[in-house]
């Protein structure tokens, strides 16, 4: 990998497109590989959506780019090389999740225009057996809707947003798309991976924090369930300050690991897939509080 956004942190910028141009302009310069990475990246991403609308995700980093389907990578571009997963017709296969014979095809990018059409289809393909295989994404929270709003820019066209994204409330009307009727209560079964958490730590975290303080008053606003009379008693949610999302493997949590933590600033924390320390939360709640 070779060049990289200097500036750019995941955790705060990947919603944000005017970093995703940033980005996209040092990794690739030249304009008619910008074009082609964002036209590689827009088909998968619909060939993916087709198939299961939640089993995509396309993250940005200070090198590249990656498009995973559950939790196989199906396309990485960084500055240089791009790579891609595709389906074979004998062999074994790349990802145990993901039971087709397979393969992988890299290029450089100068080269990406002269890719065979046969290696795009059988990447395709891929995609298509991963997204069957796994239609839910683990990792919705590393989604970059900033990307996607970039590649519209450059395509001068609209992409899916995965079923499990939030819209935010600055995405624009016209990207919207939404129905303003809709059916809901289907029952289906789905199966996915989810990360463990220790419902132990969380009630040993309450105990410690009632021992010492009397009560559990969120460690940003200070507010306090317990004006819910009984309803509210010794309730709180508690936050993990380093993310299990980001960690590859198993990991030791102790109390000091955790925050106590209203309803209210624990979505705040984590809006648009983020994990914002407390003190910016609370200094962004202190803002609004000086201007009412």
């Amino acid at each position: 990998m070779g060049k990289r956004l200097q500036s750019f942190d995941a955790d705060r910028d990947r919603g944000n497109e005017q970093k995703a141009t940033e980005l996209f302009n040092v990794l690739w310069p030249d304009p008619n590989i910008r074009i082609a990475c964002a036209e590689r990246l827009a088909r998968s991403i619909r060939c993916a959506h087709k198939q299961a609308n939640a089993s995509w995700e396309i993250t940005l980093f200070n090198w590249g780019v990656r498009l995973n389907v559950g939790q196989v990578l199906v396309l990485q571009f960084d500055s240089d090389d791009l790579l891609a997963y595709a389906r074979s017709s004998r062999g074994k296969s790349v990802y145990n999740a993901v039971r087709v014979p397979s393969r992988t095809f890299q290029y450089t990018l100068s080269k990406i225009s002269a890719i065979p059409a046969k290696e795009w289809r059988d990447h395709e393909l891929f995609i298509k057996a991963a997204a069957k295989a796994k239609t839910i994404s683990p990792f919705k929270n590393s989604f970059s809707e900033g990307a996607v709003k970039h590649i519209e820019t450059l395509l001068r066209a609209k992409l899916p947003r995965p079923a499990y994204f939030e819209h935010r409330s600055d995405t624009p009307p016209e990207l919207l798309d939404m129905p303003q009727v809709g059916t809901e209560g289907h029952r289906r079964l789905v199966s996915h991976f989810c990360i463990e958490r220790d419902r132990g730590l969380v009630e040993q975290k309450k105990r410690e924090v009632l021992g010492a303080k009397g009560r559990l008053a969120c460690e940003v606003c200070k507010f306090d369930f317990s004006v819910y009379m009984n309803l509210g008693e010794e309730f709180c949610e508690v936050h993990h300050l380093s993310p299990l999302s980001k960690t590859k493997a198993e990991v030791h949590t102790s109390l000091s690991d955790l925050a106590v933590v209203c309803a209210n600033c624990h979505r705040m924390i984590h809006r648009g897939g983020q994990s914002r320390s407390l003190t910016k939360v609370r200094a962004s709640l202190n803002r609004t509080a000086r201007n009412s």
